[in-house]
């Protein structure tokens, strides 16, 4: 049997990351106009502050080993059998800390009934310890099938079921809470069940040093990365309160569906693919401008479909208690693509190991959204979200300077795919405008505007990319041909 390219493993890595993810988007689109018409948006903001909480202190009961076990060129026993050790160990710890400190981060948002919640939810913390090496394992072996199927099930059954039961019986906050919890411990199930940890008493010392040393500098980029990531939202829950976070929550969390879908999708794919390339500049540059060019291909007309469609798409997703949240949510819609780039950028980053390097450009982003969203305050929700999106287009262009010295990719490159689907974009949204004007005029249904707008862009792009391929150039091109193999594959297998 002929062994797969490295490209067409990571064309199905995307694939099967962008089907995983894109399921579980679909189910938290459902599970959303559930909860927010069951729970109120101070509900959703205690919760929300709760999870600000447990995802800054989780970053010290991970300290990059996952990260580092996919990256280490020559992977031992040892390393495996330390990287639980330290997974399990630090998962504990972090979960005391959380537990024990929970009084003071009440304090510090200054929102009743915080601790609470908080306390129940560090157990979330050495359940990711749990699970962290086998996850890692999984990436590490291309096997994004696998963590695909994850997504969905750990979110539909663990979230989705139990925070919409628990809301149902009127248990509010806490509906919330036990979603999470059930999420992580499917996660946790599965994922050692698939792959269950290497198991030993000791390692030598060189695993765990090798380990440290590249967790340790993953860990101060992502303390910089999940700073700047929830530092808006402990500004708006310290300052504007809980129900003022709540809506800001939902915004966030809309907007940032499709980032997760491509974002999240595409790291968590080329970070072990552009680690296997980690030595050679040029084709890490070559695979960092397509993957650029499919990004903004596809996030570019989004983010300006969700913009335009904001009013459509909070009534029917949230309902009329929510209206608050459309400009904030048409605000970080419009930088979607710099979200998304980001990640991109931190595979190519975190595959050479400039982890260190990656740290301190995270740190400057977190200073850039807490200054922005600091000054935003005072001009309510809008002025958040505003100071976040210019932090976020800001920091896009610190770390591609990065990746522009770690590959020789030049800015005008970069410049030349982004401004081609820029264009592209305008013109194709700027028809749809057009006719969602006519339809608004017309008073039709607010889920009919949503169809017939967003399948009229499908269908445009759709056409264009049938007829003119070239006009997307190289990426698209790619894209065609390499999601045309596959599905020619698949038939000759299903008829053989």
């Amino acid at each position: 049997m002929k062994k797969s390219s490295l490209t067409e493993r990571a064309t199905a890595g995307i694939v099967w990351t962008l089907a995983g993810t894109g399921g579980q988007t679909i189910l938290k689109l459902g599970v959303l106009m559930i909860l927010a018409r069951l729970l109120t948006p101070a509900e959703f903001g205690v919760v929300g502050a709760a999870v600000v909480a447990i995802t800054f202190l989780g970053i010290f009961g991970k300290l990059g080993v996952a990260q580092a076990l996919v990256q280490i060129p020559e992977l031992t026993r040892d390393h495996l059998v330390a990287g639980f050790h330290l997974s399990l160990g630090l998962g504990l710890f972090a979960g005391l800390a959380v537990y024990l400190g929970a009084s003071l981060v009440e304090t510090l948002f200054q929102i009743e009934q915080l601790a609470e919640p908080i306390a129940i939810m560090a157990l979330l913390l050495p359940l990711t310890g749990l699970q962290q090496v086998s996850e890692a394992r999984i990436q590490r072996d291309l096997k994004f099938r696998i963590l695909a199927m994850e997504q969905v099930a750990s979110y539909g059954i663990g979230y989705g079921g139990v925070a919409i039961m628990l809301a149902l019986m009127g248990y509010g906050v806490w509906a919330l809470v036990g979603g999470i919890l059930g999420q992580g411990v499917i996660r946790a199930m599965i994922m050692m069940a698939i792959r269950p940890p290497i198991l030993g008493i000791r390692a030598n010392r060189t695993a765990y040093r090798d380990l440290l040393r590249f967790g340790g500098g993953h860990a101060l980029a992502e303390i910089g990365r999940t700073g700047a990531y929830q530092v808006d939202n402990l500004i708006v829950g310290r300052f504007l309160g809980a129900e003022a976070l709540g809506l800001y929550g939902r915004a966030f969390q809309v907007v940032t569906m499709p980032t997760k879908l491509l974002g999240v999708g595409l790291l968590k794919v080329m970070f072990p693919i552009m680690s296997r390339m980690q030595s050679e500049a040029d084709r890490l540059a070559r695979a960092f401008l397509r993957s650029m060019g499919m990004v903004a291909m596809l996030g570019l007309p989004f983010s300006m479909l969700l913009a335009l469609l904001a009013p459509e798409i909070v009534h029917v997703l949230l309902g009329s208690q929510w209206i608050a949240v459309i400009i904030p949510f048409q605000i970080l819609a419009a930088c979607i693509v710099f979200r998304v780039g980001h990640k991109l950028c931190e595979a190519l980053v975190r595959a050479r190991g400039a982890v260190y390097r990656l740290a301190w450009t995270q740190w400057l982003y977190m200073g850039m959204v807490s200054l922005g969203a600091y000054l935003g305050h005072f001009l309510g929700l809008e002025g958040v979200a505003a100071g976040v999106a210019v932090a976020v287009t800001l920091n896009f262009m610190v770390v591609f300077m990065l990746v522009s010295s770690l590959s020789g990719l030049s800015l005008r490159a970069l410049g030349e795919v982004l401004l081609r689907h820029l264009v592209i974009a305008l013109v194709v949204v700027g028809v749809a405008a057009i006719g969602l004007v006519l339809l608004r005029a017309a008073a039709l249904n607010e889920i009919v505007r949503l169809v017939v707008v967003s399948g009229s862009v499908l269908l445009l792009y759709g056409m264009i990319w049938l007829v003119r391929p070239a006009i997307f150039a190289e990426e698209g091109e790619l894209l065609r041909s390499l999601l045309g193999k596959r599905f020619s594959s698949k038939q000759k297998g299903n008829l053989n």
